[in-house]
């Protein structure tokens, strides 16, 4: 980077600044260009739902939340990974989550992939039944958008949830809220009980493939809650940091 020099001055009188010229002919600092992304070849790819913070929970004092994690490569839901874990009572603070699904290997640059996570905090449900049906569920939506992404041209698209299409990545709280409840019912319709974080990300192969080639690609992503019961208190507020790295 080009440094500017100051030149020695007379009392009162303004100080002149001098920029050296710089090989191109311009002055000032000049911008590295980054370097081109190598051609796509296949990897293996570790993704990780790293940590959760709460400013605000959706109960009026402690929330209960359950988070499932799943990725899913092509078409074939069976090829569907997903974990989960019991959070506990949370307010708000920063909380470290580590849950990882990987290496999963990615062989074809069109091909479509899913990671979504889903938080709720369901406080009236026992742990076998709200594991079950938000596994389930986290499965169910991987498989739309990893078909979604595979039969795209050209860069991925969102999934189609009824007559909402959710973001490539970004917060869908509140496009799928009605839908999770369906898949979920009877588990977040009690007290307080409700989603507090939802996001799905689709890539195609040669996306993801550009996008960790620096290095982690890692993303945090903020849900401004949806409206809960009577008596709950204002709408909740959480944020989740995931990443993928080869």
């Amino acid at each position: 980077m080009a440094e500017k020099n100051s030149v020695s001055q007379a009392p009162n009188e303004r100080a002149t600044l001098i920029t050296p010229k710089l090989p191109h002919g311009g002055e000032g600092p000049v911008s590295t260009p980054k370097a081109p992304v190598p051609p796509f070849q296949a990897a293996d790819y570790t993704f990780r739902l790293v940590s959760m913070s709460i400013t605000n929970t959706r109960s009026r004092h402690e929330d209960t939340d359950t988070v499932s994690f799943t990725v899913q490569v092509g078409t074939d839901p069976s090829k569907a990974v997903g974990v989960s874990k019991k959070l506990g009572d949370l307010n708000n603070g920063d909380f470290p989550i580590g849950l990882s699904i990987g290496p999963l290997h990615v062989g074809d640059p069109n091909i479509g992939i899913a990671m979504n996570y889903l938080v709720v905090n369901a406080g009236n449900a026992n742990w076998n039944t709200i594991n079950k049906d938000i596994t389930s569920a986290g499965k169910s939506l991987a498989e739309i958008g990893a078909k979604a992404a595979t039969s795209a041209i050209g860069a991925a698209v969102g999934a189609t949830i009824g007559t909402q299409i959710m973001p490539i990545v970004g917060t869908a709280i509140g496009v799928i809220a009605g839908w999770l409840a369906g898949e979920i019912t009877g588990l977040v319709t009690a007290d307080c009980d409700g989603p507090v974080a939802v996001e799905q990300a689709v890539f195609k192969g040669s996306e993801l493939w550009a996008k960790t080639a620096a290095g982690v690609y890692k993303v945090t992503t903020l849900h401004p809650g949806v409206d809960s019961n009577a008596g709950c208190g204002s709408n909740s507020m959480y944020s989740m940091t995931w990443s993928v790295s080869r």
